[in-house]
C-alpha cells in the first residue's frame, strides 16, 4: 500500500506545519504486518506511535482466571493504537491485529521532539488520548446501563463495517456476554 505521509499528516490528523510534517513524514517506517502481529503486549515500553492504515485491531487484557478481555476494537484508517498507556510508559495491555493491516510506526523521541515546537501535534496527542478516554467510557456505559439486545444492536451501530470480519466469541467478550447468550440475542434480533 503505497502512503503519501505527508498527505496523512496533513489531511488525516491536521497538521499544518511544513517542518513538522517533513519530520514526522521521514521518521515514519510503513510496515505491513501480519493477522496475529501484537504492536504492544504487557510489559513492553511504548516507544513509538503506531497508526493503522487499513485492516482490524483489537485491545484486550488477560483477567485473573486467563481470560481475553477484550475492550475495543480498531478499524479506521488513522486510527492511533496506544493501547491504554501513553507514550514512554510501560504498556498493561496488549494491542493485536486481527488482520493484516499496513501501520504507520514513528519513534517516540521524534514525534515528541516534533510536539514540543507545534502545538497543533499536541494538541492532536491530546485528542487521541480523550478519544481514547471517550471509546473506554462508552463501552462501559453500555455495558452497565443496557440489556444482551440493546449492547448488540449497539455494536452493530458502531462496528457495522467490521461486523462479519469478527469471530463472534471475540464479539460476545466484548459485549460480556456469554457465545450462547449472544447467539440468542442475534436468533431474538432476527426473528
Amino acid at each position: 500500500m503505497a502512503i503519501d505521509l505527508a498527505a496523512f499528516y496533513r489531511d488525516t490528523l491536521g497538521l499544518f506545519r511544513e517542518e513538522t510534517i517533513a519530520d514526522l513524514a521521514s521518521a515514519t517506517q510503513v510496515r505491513t504486518r501480519s493477522k496475529g502481529y501484537l504492536v504492544l503486549y504487557p510489559g513492553a515500553t511504548i516507544d513509538r506511535i503506531t497508526f493503522q492504515m487499513s485492516g482490524i485491531s483489537r485491545n484486550f487484557v488477560i483477567d485473573s482466571h486467563g481470560n481475553e478481555v477484550i475492550y475495543g476494537f480498531g478499524f479506521t484508517p488513522g486510527t492511533p493504537l496506544l493501547g491504554s498507556q501513553g507514550l514512554g510508559e510501560t504498556s498493561r495491555t496488549y494491542v493485536e491485529l486481527l488482520t493484516a493491516a499496513d501501520i504507520l510506526e514513528v519513534p517516540g523521541s521524534v514525534f515528541f521532539s516534533c510536539m514540543q515546537n507545534d502545538l497543533r501535534l499536541t494538541q492532536t496527542y491530546t485528542r487521541f488520548l480523550l478519544q481514547q478516554t471517550q471509546n473506554l467510557f462508552d463501552i462501559h456505559m453500555v455495558l452497565a446501563t443496557c440489556t444482551g439486545e440493546e449492547r448488540y444492536r449497539w455494536f452493530l451501530d458502531e462496528y457495522a463495517e467490521i461486523l462479519d470480519r469478527i469471530p463472534q466469541h471475540m464479539i460476545a467478550s466484548y459485549l460480556k456476554l456469554k457465545p450462547q447468550s449472544l447467539s440468542r440475542v442475534k436468533r431474538n434480533i432476527n426473528s
